[in-house]
């Protein structure tokens, strides 16, 4: 059913890693912060992930991601120390520092990040898992026009993490290529403009495709499932780009999507999925003999999108994808389960786009590279 390509164009430069000296000193280092230590204390904890943190356009390492777990739920509100990445990377270091108080409950992981450089904690915040329960102000933004936005002109569309593909190119991966289902072939990932406007290079990527809807899907039928009651994926993020041919001997497309996401402008510590839904100009792709009329799409989680708002930016970041596809999946799930047309099957489509965890500046890369697809009932 499923076939990759020759035309493979992965960038060959290797990734950052972390030596087994780096990994214990990052870990070492979070461990001693004072902030981090009265997080933890009276918690049995271990150290689950310890992941790269790099530059986004020259792959130099800037530290590591650390995340401690434990079993216990707990609730807190303190303040959470946070860093708003400069996407330019001009300055040095290319962030800036402040922090944000919030309440949250049912928190059983803490996400610490380490600048190696400076040997010194920057960042520290609650798991996915936990929910905030006392936001600061302007917890989130939900369709605003541009004249009532308080970010001013264009702030109700230009966020942070699309600012970062727009202005600079996009984001790099080793594992892009282009994947055919039956006679419809796409590029395993979505793209910033700059490879609509300049080409497509394995460095001006965004975010790997993570779902596909089949059977009887259209984008426009996928998106109204989601902005119902109970459902509430109503609002809009920045465009992205999906590059695909519908057919042998149909000609390559592009195709523009801003998505559908719970929230427009997620404020500090709300994490707010993202999908983004590709197909050709009849909205739909196929017809395919196993999967009938389908679609494609990239998930992430928006966290601290209340740019360029004073003091709402710290702590932003986009990314988690697998995370993301697994929540969109539980939502839908939730509402269409009990529905007769409707099937899930997580993991499914190999689209040979697995990223293993790494920071590339505010952009959290993690997918496990299978595809979660979901049948849509006949109209």
């Amino acid at each position: 059913m499923i076939s990759a390509s020759g035309f493979n164009t992965s960038n060959t430069q290797p990734e950052p890693t972390l030596t087994p000296e780096q990994h214990a000193t990052v870990v070492s280092i979070a461990e001693a912060d004072p902030r981090v230590q009265n997080l933890l204390a009276g918690h049995s904890y271990t150290v689950r992930d310890v992941v790269p943190w790099s530059r986004v356009y020259s792959d130099l390492l800037i530290g590591a991601e650390v995340t401690f777990s434990w079993d216990s739920p707990a609730s807190m509100t303190t303040d959470w120390p946070g860093i708003s990445y400069d996407n330019s990377e001009t300055t040095n270091p290319p962030w800036t520092s402040s922090t944000n108080t919030y309440g949250v409950t049912g928190m059983t992981s803490l996400v610490v990040l380490v600048d190696l450089t400076g040997s010194l904690v920057v960042s520290i915040e609650p798991g996915l898992e936990a929910t905030v329960t006392q936001p600061p102000r302007l917890q989130h933004l939900r369709g605003l026009s541009a004249g009532s936005d308080p970010r001013g002109p264009g702030g109700a569309t230009r966020t942070l993490s699309d600012a970062a593909t727009a202005d600079r190119g996009g984001y790099s991966t080793n594992h892009l290529q282009i994947i055919c289902l039956g006679g419809t072939c796409f590029w395993n990932y979505d793209f910033g403009n700059a490879a609509k406007q300049r080409g497509i290079r394995s460095d001006r990527v965004d975010w790997p495709i993570s779902m596909i809807f089949w059977n009887s899907a259209t984008i426009t039928r996928v998106k109204d499932s989601m902005c119902t009651a109970g459902m509430d994926y109503c609002e809009t993020g920045g465009s992205m780009y999906a590059r695909l041919r519908d057919g042998s001997s149909a000609n390559w497309v592009w195709d523009e999507d801003k998505g559908v996401k719970t929230l427009k402008c997620p404020g500090p510590g709300i994490k707010s999925p993202h999908m983004r839904l590709y197909a050709d100009s009849d909205d739909q792709l196929g017809f395919n003999p196993t999967l009938g009329y389908f679609v494609v799409g990239t998930t992430h989680f928006d966290h601290n999108e209340c740019a360029p708002l004073p003091g709402l930016s710290i702590g932003h970041w986009a990314g988690h994808t697998e995370d993301a596809e697994k929540r969109i999946l539980q939502d839908l799930q939730a509402k269409y389960g009990g529905n007769s047309g409707w099937s899930f099957a997580a993991d499914t489509i190999n689209l040979r786009n697995a990223e293993s965890g790494r920071m590339q500046g505010s952009h959290r890369r993690q997918n496990d590279g299978l595809a979660t697809k979901i049948g849509i009932p006949a109209p």
